[in-house]
């Protein structure tokens, strides 16, 4: 999964510093396919901890918004929204 975490920390960057439209598609589509992924909200939760742009750190709360948002109810989707509320808490208890 850490190569996998180190490409989508790459995509993120060139989906904002990136001047190809070409390459900003390309990437658009890998970052949307994340949704998709079993393993979404285990990816956006290492995203968000490591921290290693800002640009992944948006990306990684954008997708877990879509997949909170997306649909009715289901376990992934209450989950999430745990894994979120547990990780912002941390977060903001970090800074303190």
């Amino acid at each position: 999964m850490e190569s996998e975490i180190l490409q989508l920390e790459e995509s993120c960057n060139l989906l904002y510093t990136t001047t190809s439209q070409t390459t900003r598609r390309e990437v658009e589509q890998s970052i949307n396919s994340l949704t998709k992924d079993k393993s979404c909200l285990d990816k956006c939760i290492i995203l968000l901890g490591r921290s290693t742009t800002p640009y992944t750190q948006t990306i990684a709360c954008i997708t877990l918004t879509k997949l909170i948002a997306a649909g009715p109810s289901t376990n992934l989707q209450i989950s999430s929204k745990e894994q979120v509320l547990s990780t912002c808490q941390k977060f903001y208890l970090k800074k303190d």
